[in-house]
């Protein structure tokens, strides 16, 4: 007989035995290509089809596999139908049950090489065998013909599990439409040379496979290199992580660097308070001694004490107002909120939380020019500006402050951007310290407390905005830090966002019909007064509240604080929606501006006005006149 050449490389011999080494299945090629029943081929009917010369080898071959081989591969003859001889290259390997013990084996035929060249053969199928990453020949129908020992090692599956089952099967099911894709391209004859995707093991596991593939249309087969990167995968979702995480630690130091600067001016803003604070209760004492001792009515020249007294106590009441308005921007936690603002009353308050820090030390001067809005954090700018000042005043001995100088100026450069600069007429600061003033816990008063990140998140807070922080200083005469942010073209700013003021008043004599929720009586007292001629309801909590409702009655207006106990305002405004919904528009919401993050999503999702405590009396008349026009409709 003679060794002829005959095509099989669409569907390799597949050979399936026991552990005895007896034949249990072989696959549709063995029949195709020996035209024998398969019934003929189990057992040890196989063996005839195999050359007489190459039976022993095979055999010994099977022996060794059973005997702890994991792979062994041989190079025989088969008897094809009409009696000619088909040289194919055989590769037997171990098959094992769930548990990992050895039932039986599997080899796998493939055409051997042209014989005139035996060593191309070798290194070709050596190369094929022995490769680290997974390498497969695939059919147009979707399933594998022949894979390499990498998959079984990576995965888990056998050989034969590989090829019997479809590809899509190991395939995780959220990269079934991307493999789809891959196979229309490939098709068509188009390489593919980056396609990933995850393969399930046969412990339920998944890997991560990077593919590079190409087809040969005519054969209708896919030749790929699969390369498992899944440690890659693994380093690159830690390194995402923690990159989120130094993110997350950046924005905390960020607020634990501006808590550490509330702590800093603690003395200073108790002073800023105290101060209106003690004319503010002095003349409401006096008020009330004056009504309670002198006759009614009251003489004309008590009555302008009177009316100076309560001034003087209203003009203290706004400083201190203004005051914790400047703490709460400056400290407030959503350090991400970014909109167009105006740098104007940012300086504003960054000079009156400063002022008694710096009047000890320094005159404090001012030049203030015309500056254009920015797109910015209002509360990570102040806390620049802020610790500018701080670091100005606090690089000036404590002698005689008449002496010495911080000034703040604020331009417009010529290219159109903000900028601000903050000098000092203190100790400066040397040359060799100079490149590092912005460098991480560098700090060159490690005395005096500080933790050293002050200028750096200043400077991390200048550049995230797009802008810069720059350092100018002489040792023995100071240092000027100057700050620049883009501006950004935007139009001005409307008039107050708060419900427009009716043109025409509303008709003489209507009364509103009013419900106001605050668990601190007192506030609803307040507000039951300022709110005057119209007919109060209070109550006392978000239950009492909806209980009211519940119970029929009717209002124009209901004012809620947002943030209580048990119920909150954000609460009682979804069973209003639920059950009344008539009356969710008509709610009004107090705030003492002590926000959550929830409350602040809550506030932007929802058209309800908010007023602010303290009550502006100026906005309070408006909602009140604005809902007497409602009314009407």
């Amino acid at each position: 007989m003679t060794a002829v050449a005959t095509d099989i490389s669409r569907s390799p011999l597949i050979w399936i035995g026991d552990r005895t080494g007896h034949c249990t299945h072989v696959n549709e090629a063995w029949v195709e290509l020996t035209r024998r029943p398969r019934a003929e081929l189990l057992g040890d009917g196989w063996l005839t089809s195999v050359h007489v010369d190459d039976r022993d080898a095979v055999l010994q071959t099977h022996a060794s596999v059973l005997g702890g081989s994991e792979l062994a591969s041989i190079q025989a003859r088969i008897a094809a139908a009409g009696g000619s001889l088909l040289s194919l290259h055989v590769t037997v390997s171990p098959r094992f049950s769930d548990s990992g013990e050895l039932v039986g084996l599997m080899a796998t035929a493939h055409p051997a090489a042209d014989t005139s060249h035996p060593s191309s053969y070798t290194v070709a199928e050596d190369i094929f065998e022995r490769i680290i990453d997974g390498v497969c020949v695939a059919g147009f129908d979707g399933y594998f013909k022949r894979v390499n020992p990498s998959w079984v090692k990576t995965l888990g599956w056998s050989v034969d599990e590989l090829l019997q089952r479809p590809i899509l099967d190991f395939v995780h099911p959220d990269d079934h439409d991307g493999v789809i894709s891959a196979r229309r391209q490939l098709h068509t004859g188009t390489s593919l040379q980056h396609l990933i995707n995850r393969y399930i093991c046969k412990d339920g596991s998944y890997r991560w496979m990077e593919w590079r593939s190409v087809a040969h249309a005519e054969r209708r087969l896919v030749y790929a290199v699969a390369r498992d990167i899944t440690e890659q995968k693994i380093n690159e979702e830690r390194l995402h992580k923690a990159r989120q995480d130094q993110l997350d630690l950046q924005r905390r130091l960020v607020f634990a660097e501006r808590m550490a600067s509330v702590g800093t001016l603690a003395a200073g803003v108790a002073h800023e308070i105290n101060n209106p604070l003690t004319y503010v209760l002095t003349n409401i004492d006096l008020v009330t001694d004056l009504l309670v001792a002198s006759p009614a009515p009251l003489p004309h020249t008590d009555l302008d004490d009177l009316h100076d007294m309560l001034t003087e106590a209203r003009a203290g009441a706004d400083r201190i107002r203004s005051i914790v308005a400047g703490l709460k921007s400056f400290s407030r936690a959503e350090d991400d909120r970014v909109e167009i603002i105006d740098l104007g009353p940012v300086i504003d308050r960054a000079i009156n939380m400063t002022a008694n820090e710096v009047r000890h030390r320094a005159r404090l001067t001012t030049t203030l020019g015309p500056l254009p809005r920015v797109r910015a954090n209002e509360a990570r700018i102040g806390q620049v500006l802020v610790n500018l000042l701080l670091n100005a005043a606090q690089s000036i001995p404590e002698t005689s402050s008449a002496a010495h100088v911080v000034a703040l100026s604020a331009s417009t450069t010529a290219c159109g951007d903000a900028q601000i600069s903050v000098s000092d007429s203190g100790e400066g600061i040397d040359p060799e310290h100079l490149s590092r003033i912005f460098d991480p816990f560098f700090t060159t008063r490690p005395h005096a407390g500080g933790t050293g990140l002050g200028l750096s998140i200043c400077h991390s807070i200048a550049t995230t905005h797009g802008g810069e922080l720059k350092v100018d200083s002489v040792p023995g005469e100071g240092s000027t830090f100057t700050l620049t942010l883009p501006a950004v073209d935007a139009p001005p700013p409307l008039a107050s966002p708060g419900p427009p003021v009716p043109q025409t008043p509303p008709p003489p004599g209507r009364r509103l019909s009013i419900l106001v929720i605050d668990d601190e009586p007192r506030v609803g007292r307040a507000l039951q007064r300022l709110i005057g001629d119209h007919n109060v309801h209070v109550a006392h909590s978000g239950k009492e509240a909806l209980a009211l409702l519940q119970q029929g009655l009717d209002v124009d207006l209901i004012f809620s604080d947002l943030m209580m106990p048990e119920m909150s305002g954000i609460t009682l405004h979804g069973h209003i929606q639920r059950l009344l919904p008539h009356l969710a528009p008509r709610m009004i919401f107090i705030s003492g501006g002590a926000f959550t993050a929830q409350a602040r999503a809550f506030v932007e999702s929802v058209d309800n006005p908010i007023l602010d405590k303290p009550f502006d009396r100026d906005v309070l008349r408006s909602l009140l006149e604005h809902a007497a026009l409602a009314s009407q409709d």
